[in-house]
């Protein structure tokens, strides 16, 4: 781009805008800009405007501030002074949104039609930038084309489970991660820094006012149940009903559910720390809290009062039943067996690992009905419903 460009066969005003460290001059028609935009026609008609002598020509200079993209901004000036050889007919989603910035800030989009609806078109079709937060922008500057609007539907509610590192409503940037479902770590590659003067205060507003929303659901849910399972700094009331009657299956719950929380990077006590999820995007959260393992036990008892399938635990090894003896000082008196289920979600079944030929369940234990089980399936569907 040279220094000095030429917009109008009749200029009568130098505009001055900045290109990186350069600064470059536009010879524009100021009855162009006066009729394309009001702030513009407040600007040189009220304003006082300083001026230049170029070729023994007296000009009014209006100098523009550095926020304006210098190609974005050319492109504009071509389309205001019908120049339409020199405008694209074709642009990239960046300069789409750097147009859509100067159109907002001076008020030109109606200006510039029908060139907006080509870009549209053409980046809608090309499908790169779905998702991208600077739809929000652009379907807010360009409200009566369709396309535009399309592609903004459902941005500002996937920003807010996904948005992360926003401390303070009036910040400049918050972090994106994008959504990966079941996956409960963050990959520097699924992060993006997004500028919040590029979207509309209103739907800046609501997708701040959504996550925080969110947060205040799920949290007394997640405090709820850590305080359930015992997991808080405040004495424990001995005196408590506890979830489960038989202790040794409160015992493992508590250590498996800690120890999960550990792996997750959740915390581990209650009360919360006022800033503890700010770093994490709701998605992850919700992953994390689906994620939570806790351990219960179901009773020998409940699934075979007549030891019909005792021969199914005959593997001391194997990973998924345990057995136990009761003793009493050197005489053991009779034994049970025990079953863990990792997961009170899942549905049990019993199969004999020694018939190859048969795989079919031998028994449906199914869900447990231990009340730690059922909390936890609970809470699982308080996160469901609320993320």
């Amino acid at each position: 781009m040279t220094p000095e460009l030429e917009f109008s066969n009749s200029p009568d005003l130098i505009l001055e805008f900045v290109q990186g460290a350069v600064k470059r001059r536009g010879f524009v028609s100021a009855a162009a800009l006066a009729d394309a935009s009001s702030i513009w026609h407040s600007s040189l008609y009220i304003a006082r405007l300083p001026t230049q002598v170029v070729d023994n020509r007296i000009f009014r200079v209006l100098v523009l501030g550095e926020d304006c993209d210098a190609d974005a901004l050319t492109t504009v000036l071509y389309i205001l002074h019908h120049r339409a050889r020199k405008v694209p007919r074709s642009i990239s989603f960046q300069k789409l949104v750097n147009i859509s910035m100067i159109c907002k800030k001076y008020d030109l989009a109606e200006a510039l039609l029908p060139w907006p609806e080509f870009w549209i078109e053409d980046l809608v079709q090309e499908d790169q930038n779905t998702g991208n937060e600077g739809w929000l922008l652009v379907s807010h500057v360009f409200g009566d084309i369709p396309d535009a609007q399309k592609q903004a539907a459902g941005i500002a509610s996937k920003l807010a489970v996904e948005c992360a590192g926003w401390t303070l409503k009036e910040s400049t940037h918050f972090v994106r991660y994008s959504e990966r479902h079941g996956q409960t770590s963050l990959s520097p590659n699924d992060m993006s820094v997004v500028r919040t003067d590029l979207i509309p205060s209103s739907i800046l507003d609501e997708i701040w006012n959504t996550r925080k929303s969110k947060l205040l659901k799920i949290i007394p849910f997640l405090e709820g149940l850590y305080r359930d399972m015992s997991l808080h700094t405040e004495i424990y009331d001995c005196e408590k009903p506890r979830l489960c009657s038989n202790r040794v299956c409160v015992d493992v719950a508590v250590g498996s559910i800690l120890r999960s929380t550990r792996e997750l990077g959740l915390p581990l006590f209650t009360p919360f720390p006022p800033d503890t999820f700010i770093s994490m995007p709701l998605w992850l959260l919700r992953n994390k809290l689906l994620a939570l393992s806790c351990t219960t036990i179901i009773p020998w008892s409940r699934i075979d009062t007549a030891g019909l399938f005792k021969h199914l635990f005959k593997l001391p090894k194997d990973e998924n039943y345990c057995h136990y003896q009761l003793q009493g000082g050197t005489t053991t008196t009779s034994e049970f067996s025990a079953i863990y289920l990792s997961n009170p979600s899942e549905e049990l079944k019993i199969t004999d690992s020694e018939d190859s030929e048969d795989a079919r369940p031998k028994y449906d234990i199914g869900k447990s009905e231990c009340g730690i089980a059922t909390r936890m399936r609970g809470f699982q569907e308080q996160v469901r419903q609320n993320i």
